[in-house]
């Protein structure tokens, strides 16, 4: 301890009791050793998930209760029990050690295995505390936060206030100073990288592209809501959105339209809610009945639909609920492992007679010949020929089985179906080829040979010849097919296809049928519901978290946002106008694909507003454009090696508007370019870092497109735009120099002032020595420093007088 803290310590004793208390806390090296220890512990919370922390805790208690009692009991009888034998007593001291180690080890597993029986602790087991629902917050937030800046200012103070109390300022400490103000530095630039930091990205396109220069940039964490009405647009930034868990429609209510813009743009009586979130979800289309005219509004599309599902003797099975809508295609069949379901409302009599024909075989064709009256079914097989002599006639089964693919046409999107290919000869002579469709036979076609290469390998596409009906019948699987007269009425009927070629068509009294599946336990097909009118709507479905990608998790890319919509309407018009919308998050709000879209909603007294769910949108203090940029792979590979984006960057004034000429500036990939902008721009983006992390590449399923080149050599598909991080990194040189004072200042205080101190020491010795050499010496003087001379009483103070 210093001579100058004892001094300023006695000084201390005249201040009054709460400031003598607070001055010497923080003079203390106590103090910095708990702040530091603090910093240590929020690293940590940071880093190891909640259950770990809760068994880290939980074992540190029972160490501490356990092995310290028996610790404590072993001194005692080591110290205070003497009467004892001195091995006597190490061994009851092990003894007590070993007995607090298994009786510690038993109540850890024990909390291990309570703390894993805890819902809440399984359901976060692997969260971090800044994931956990009432923080919600990145790492770099986390570490932003106010107790970590509050332990940081603390301890500032505490450094500064204990430098200044307790080192002498002088030459041989330099070291010690030096060392002690790196550390207030580097946690000075701690602070200020933590409360100006600025991370994010922007995207530009090559200008021969139309590409035009760009002053803004996105925030890589904080999300926002875009509002556009005619040529209007508005931004609405969401810090209090959540990010990393699931909160149901209902759980939240964030209020959009307390912002005076909101209401300014979109009116009084407009109100915007979000009301919940998906941080990883899609959107599922779903059925449901049609009751309000918002429902009706809100539908994608509508439909007559049963609620069908799977089930055993007890009834339906809970998860195997399905919806089949008549009007759709795709989504009135259900497809399972060796059958088939169908609803089909109000077919024709023709349709419900072919389904019913019986054939000797898996595949069977009915072949009609009105003009003749002629009407038969055959069973069939690819390379078979039927001939109709005395028709004049002949079919050959070229093909039979899976159409192959999806089909694309409009209002049959992603259906299937099975068909047969035949050849016809007429009896005048002429061929063609008719594939026939089971399910949809609509879509039965013809094919006639042509000379045009653009009519395809199987000829010109027209409609079927109306003098000839082939009906393809499949009997490969169980096909069940409901029959209904009416949308709002009980099925009647059920056309049953059996393997092997077997139909019959039967009533259905007890709106259940049996289907295969007895190895599952499910052996019945129950009709549960009529939806006289279902409307399709899209809804969240939670992704299994096994199955997200963890680098994603937190960013919003995968997260559906909804928003509720309400307008308040006069009682005559119906009152409180309302719809609940969901939106994929947007990279970008300008550019949309085919799934990260906007949401148009058509607000009454308002007209069409756009809804987009994006990031938070910055202005940088310089434009940007991309005038080149070019992708450099590994030689014989299409692997980037190397991207080089050519930037022109100019500054721009407070209304965006470009006061100079560009400057041409390259970035490629690890060599970002460091932007110092006016002095006019806030300090954070005074120095920006303008690095390459994107870029546009090529389409892996289309090789010949993604090589096209224009005139000048460019590709036309690829490498058309460039993705550049945007950033700043103020306080790193702070943090910087900070660590290199603690660099320096710690050899100073480790060597050079033990040097320093070691010479002092002899210096004082030469003189000391010099000193007593020129001192006169006499025979009956003691020249023992110590020694009291006859001739120089020994000094006495007021004890030695009182004695």
């Amino acid at each position: 301890m210093s001579a100058k803290y004892e001094r300023i310590k006695q000084a201390d004793l005249s201040l009054p009791a709460p400031l003598r208390w607070l001055t010497r806390a923080f003079s203390s090296i106590t103090l910095s050793v708990i702040l530091l220890s603090l910093v240590c512990l929020y690293g940590i919370a940071a880093t190891i998930p909640v259950l770990y922390l809760a068994l880290t805790g939980a074992y540190t208690v029972i160490g501490l209760i356990t092995v310290g009692l028996a610790a404590v009991a072993g001194f005692v009888l080591l110290r205070r029990v003497t009467a004892l034998p001195w091995y006597v007593r190490v061994a009851g001291c092990l003894a007590m050690l070993a007995f607090g180690g298994v009786v510690g080890v038993r109540l850890g597993y024990l909390a291990y295995e309570q703390l894993n029986s805890v819902p809440w602790l399984l359901e976060h087991r692997a969260t971090v505390i800044y994931r956990l629902p009432w923080l919600e917050m990145t790492e770099l937030e986390f570490y932003a936060w106010w107790p970590m800046q509050i332990i940081l200012i603390l301890f500032v103070l505490n450094m500064v206030w204990a430098t200044i109390r307790r080192i002498e300022f002088k030459f041989a400490n330099l070291g010690v100073l030096t060392v002690h103000s790196g550390i207030v530095v580097m946690a000075i630039g701690s602070i200020l990288y933590g409360h100006f930091k600025v991370e994010g990205d922007t995207i530009l396109w090559r200008r021969d592209l139309g590409g035009t220069f760009e002053n803004v940039f996105y925030d890589a964490h904080e999300p926002a809501l875009y509002i556009d009405v005619d040529d209007r647009q508005l931004m609405v930034p969401i810090p209090e959105l959540p990010r990393y868990n699931d909160y149901p429609v209902g759980s939240l209510d964030i209020h959009l339209h307390r912002f005076p813009q909101v209401r300014e743009m979109l009116g009084e009586n407009v109100r915007l809610t979000i009301p919940g979130f998906k941080p990883y979800a899609d959107l599922e289309p779903v059925w449901r009945p049609l009751r309000t005219p918002d429902d009706h509004a809100a539908a994608l599309a509508t439909s007559p639909a049963l609620r069908i599902a799977l089930g055993d003797d007890d009834g339906p099975a809970d998860e195997m609920h399905l919806t089949l809508a008549s009007n759709m295609p795709a989504e009135r069949l259900m497809e399972r492992q060796g059958y088939t379901v169908e609803y089909l409302l109000r077919p024709s009599r023709e349709r419900i007679e072919d389904l019913s024909t019986s054939i000797a075989g898996e595949h069977g064709l009915i072949i009609e010949i009105p003009e003749h009256g002629y009407r038969e079914a055959h069973a069939i097989e690819p390379g078979q020929t039927i001939n109709l002599d005395e028709l004049g006639y002949r079919f050959t089964i070229r093909d039979v089985g899976e159409y192959g693919m999806p089909f694309v046409t409009a209002g049959y999107e992603d259906a299937t179906d099975t068909q047969a290919t035949i050849e016809v000869t007429t009896p005048d002579g002429e061929q063609f080829t008719r594939m026939s469709l089971y399910r949809y036979p609509e879509r039965t076609q013809d094919f006639v040979p042509s000379d045009d290469p653009a009519a395809g390998p199987m000829g010109e596409r027209r409609d079927p010849d109306p003098s000839i009906r082939l009906v393809y019948l499949d009997s490969s699987r169980w096909q069940y097919h409901l029959v209904a007269d009416r949308a709002d009425a009980d099925v009647v009927g059920l056309a049953l296809r059996m393997p092997g070629g077997e139909s019959t068509f039967t009533a259905l009294p007890e709106q259940r049928i049996r289907v295969p599946g007895r190895s599952e336990g499910l052996g019945w097909l129950y009709i549960e519901q009529i939806i006289p009118l279902a409307g399709r709507m899209t809804e969240p479905r939670p992704t299994p978290r096994d199955r997200r990608d963890a680098s994603e998790e937190g960013t919003y890319i995968n997260s559906l946002l909804p928003v509720r919509v309400e307008v308040d309407q006069p009682d005559e018009q119906g009152g409180t106008w309302s719809r609940l919308v969901w939106m994929r998050h947007m990279r970008y709000p300008k550019y949309p694909d085919q799934v990260h879209r906007p949401v148009f909603v058509d607000l009454p007294e308002v007209g069409q507003v756009r809804l987009a769910f994006s990031r938070r949108r910055f202005e940088l203090p310089f434009a940007i454009a991309l005038d080149h940029f070019e992708m450099q792979p590994y030689p014989g590979s299409q692997i980037p090696q190397d991207f080089t984006a050519e930037l022109l960057i100019s500054d721009v004034d407070e209304h965006g508007l470009m006061h100079n000429q560009p400057d041409r500036h390259i970035v490629h990939m690890n060599h970002p370019l460091n932007y110092r902008a006016t002095s006019s721009a806030p300090l954070a983006l005074q120095r920006i870092k303008i690095s390459q992390t994107g870029w546009d590449p090529p389409d892996s399923q289309n090789p010949a497109a993604a090589e096209e080149r224009d005139e000048q050599g460019r590709f036309l598909n690829q490498q058309r735009f460039t993705i550049l991080g945007i950033g700043n990194n103020v306080g790193i040189r702070i943090i910087a120099l900070g660590a290199t004072m603690v660099g320096v200042g710690i050899p100073w205080a480790f060597y050079i002032k033990p040097w320093l101190t070691r010479r002092e020491m002899r210096r004082l010795q030469r003189e000391f020595a010099e000193q007593a050499q020129q001192r006169p010496q006499h025979p009956d003087v003691d020249t023992d420093d110590n020694a009291i001379t006859p001739t120089e009483p020994h000094p006495r103070t007021p004890e030695h007088s009182a004695v």
